[in-house]
């Protein structure tokens, strides 16, 4: 490795046309296990991307929001969001690592991403100014890493939101986490989202589970179909079969919670 060439726009046109020689810093806790890697880093604190708009129905987190921050913020917001950022990692991390970061490098095991994912939180990129669906994104962020840029993510604030989930300690990354957030419509119907994590690449939105309980399903039968959702989870971590009945456990848990 040579000489690690340093960035620091102005413009966000400015990043984007340096982001084919080079890697986004915002806290930089994934990029320094991987610095003998890189040739050029672009510093993003200039770009003012570190703002924190909370109103009464929206919610909208620029991406270099560290994740401390949120946590200090959580009158503001979800408690289940707050919980997710502690959990996400030690405060010293918390303190550099944005969220915009959590989205680019968080894997299955992120409660972070778990919670945004129920919060069917949208990010917005640049160029373009575009939203799409963090489901989305998490499927496709890796041919993104050179193209495009994280300016933003933003949720409407639900109606109820509980995040819950199992470790091995109180301080480790959960073997599996679920959380489930009750939306109102205009009528007053109850919608849920649910994310499901602790295994994979990534956590996965509970699809089956949601249209079941749209369609009228009882509790224990979506709690089921969370379930089979990890019916394959198996690693070194945990087999299978014990996040299996640990995702439906959970589910039964916080839906019973979530809509009583």
């Amino acid at each position: 490795m040579g000489s690690l060439n340093y960035h620091r726009p102005k413009t966000i046109k400015e990043t984007l046309a340096l982001m084919e020689k080079g890697v986004p810093l915002a806290g930089g806790t994934a990029l320094t296990p991987h610095r003998y890697d890189v040739d050029a880093v672009i510093d993003l604190q200039d770009l003012k991307l570190d703002e924190l708009k909370v109103g009464k129905s929206e919610i909208q987190i620029g991406a270099t929001v560290k994740l401390q921050a949120l946590i200090k913020a959580q009158g503001e917001l979800p408690q289940a969001l707050a919980q997710a950022c502690r959990q996400e990692a030690a405060l010293n991390i918390r303190n550099i690592a944005t969220i915009g970061g959590a989205v680019m490098t968080g894997d299955g095991r992120s409660p972070l991403l778990t919670a945004l994912l129920a919060l069917d939180a949208s990010v917005i990129t640049e160029p373009g100014n575009s939203s799409e669906p963090l489901q989305k994104l998490l499927k496709t962020r890796d041919g993104m890493r050179k193209s495009r840029l994280i300016i933003a993510l933003e949720m409407v604030r639900p109606n109820r939101m509980n995040y819950e989930q199992v470790s091995r300690s109180p301080a480790d990354r959960p073997l599996v986490c679920l959380a489930v957030t009750e939306y109102l419509t205009s009528k007053g119907k109850s919608h849920v989202i649910a994310a499901l994590g602790g295994y994979g690449e990534r956590p996965i939105r509970l699809t089956k589970m949601e249209e079941a309980l749209e369609k009228g399903a009882s509790l224990a039968d979506a709690a089921a179909l969370a379930q089979k959702a990890y019916n394959d989870a198996g690693d070194a971590f945990a087999s299978a079969a014990y996040r299996a009945e640990i995702a439906g456990i959970l589910a039964r848990r916080l839906l019973t919670e979530v809509k009583g």
